[in-house]
């Protein structure tokens, strides 16, 4: 499913904006003045894909609709409930609920209201929020500070929020209909909001530094988390590359002996698969993937059809092995072009041991979370656009040119087609910045007030 517009009416009781997204083009751009509504707009669409409903009920807005490549369309409206007297006293005198309705093609409307939460906060103890969810830091007594975005939440706000993370509490569950999670499900989203530098540690876990400055609680540099996260997933491919391996070699004798392989093929043919893999795992190599070895040319001398089957059949199998390094290889080549390209006096590297190497020909190695805040940046926005995200997804990313060198923002746009071209994806930006934008206006839509 692909969305083609998006609308949102009473936007901070002022803006009604709407975006048409260019079916020929992957990105689309929205800038405007502060206070216009960019950043929100961004929250709302991520936070119905991903069933965040605390921010549909907080940002202020009387409906939002969702048309898709199908015609189908999704309509969000926010309903003002009173409460009883006693709820009234403790969450003020009304509460939201969300109305959604979905219009298919050929298909009767379908709604359903979402209602205000209604927990039991004598069932949860407020220590269990305090431990299992290391993202808030505690600020009054039935208060939080949300550290990755600097929200504060009140109780039933953490707890409608964090529902998922202390069900054993008796945190409520959303049970939306069978419908609406097929449409949530149909177009992945994600959200890069501007504060990408941090993110949420274990308690208790020593916090990195960055710039010499101490990680608020809960928090941790997000360059070194996703430093460990590149270990992690280059181990997780050569586990499936193993059990390939492993599957391939112990029949090898078996297929070998029962002539499998094609007996027209030529030598020729041999010859340049072979020549590929050995360019391959060069690749692979130079990618931090496989370890340095010695290639092993084929000898110029005719072979015989025993040769030419044996041959055959290890190329075959080498291919086939080497199949699970694909997607992970022309990711990881993309990010260090990239990184490589913008960092001066500095050339990333990536080791399956240690993740990101970053070596300067003064310093020798740096760890990465003493990269400058921009560099940091780079590298951080780069690692979620290309590792962290599904084929044939929503990607929403708010102010790319923090801390970014002008130079650096007229090369995004470029950098965001060649993430296209390697993941098919939509990418919506919000920015502040004409570098961005960097000439394309074609891409872009304004927001405007309501005079305008």
């Amino acid at each position: 499913m692909r969305l083609i517009s998006f609308s949102v009416y009473g936007l901070f009781g002022t803006f009604d904006h709407t975006i048409e997204f260019n079916q020929n083009e992957r990105i689309m751009i929205i800038h405007g003045s502060n206070g216009f509504g960019k950043t929100s707009i961004l929250r709302l669409i991520d936070a119905f894909f991903n069933s965040k409903y605390l921010t549909l009920r907080r940002i202020p807005y009387l409906r939002m609709v969702f048309t898709f490549r199908d015609d189908d369309i999704i309509e969000v409206r926010r309903i003002h409930r009173p409460l009883e007297p006693k709820k009234d006293a403790e969450r003020g005198s009304q509460s939201v609920a969300l109305e959604i309705t979905f219009r298919g093609k050929n298909t009767t409307p379908k709604t359903y209201e979402l209602k205000p939460p209604r927990l039991d906060r004598a069932a949860i103890p407020l220590s269990a929020i305090d431990d299992i969810i290391p993202a808030l830091t505690r600020i009054g007594p039935e208060e939080w500070l949300h550290m990755p975005t600097g929200r504060q939440l009140s109780l039933a706000d953490a707890l409608e929020e964090f529902a998922d993370q202390l069900p054993e509490f008796g945190a409520r569950h959303h049970t939306e209909p069978d419908w609406l999670k097929e449409v949530m499900k149909s177009l992945p989203v994600y959200l890069i909001e501007a504060q990408r530098l941090l993110l949420p540690t274990a308690r208790g876990v020593k916090l990195s530094r960055m710039r010499g400055l101490p990680s608020p609680a809960g928090m941790s540099s997000a360059v070194s988390v996703y430093s460990k996260g590149m270990v992690d997933r280059i181990r997780e491919t050569l586990a499936r590359s193993a059990e390939v391996s492993q599957s391939l070699d112990s029949s090898f004798p078996k297929r070998l002996l029962q002539g499998t392989t094609n007996g027209n093929t030529k030598i020729e043919e041999i010859r340049g698969r072979y020549d590929a893999q050995v360019q391959k795992r060069t690749r692979l190599m130079e990618a931090g993937l496989l370890d340095r070895e010695e290639e092993f040319p084929l000898p110029e001398k005719p072979m015989n059809e025993s040769e030419k089957h044996v041959l055959a059949l290890y190329v075959k199998d080498v291919e086939d092995k080497l199949a699970a390094f694909d997607d992970i290889l022309k990711r990881m080549e993309l990010f260090k072009e990239m990184i490589n390209r913008r960092f001066q006096y500095k050339q990333m590297k990536i080791d399956k041991n240690q993740g990101f190497i970053f070596e300067t020909p003064q310093r020798g190695i740096v760890p990465p979370s003493e990269l400058s805040s921009g560099e940091q940046h780079e590298v951080v926005l780069a690692n979620q656009l290309l590792f962290d995200v599904r084929e044939g997804a929503l990607i929403l990313i708010d102010e790319p040119e923090l801390s970014l060198h002008v130079a650096w923002q007229q090369d995004f746009l470029k950098d965001l087609e060649k993430i296209s071209d390697v993941i098919k994806m939509d990418f919506l930006v919000a920015t502040h910045s004409p570098q961005i934008i960097d000439g394309r206006w074609d891409l872009t839509a304004a927001l405007e007030g309501p005079n305008q």
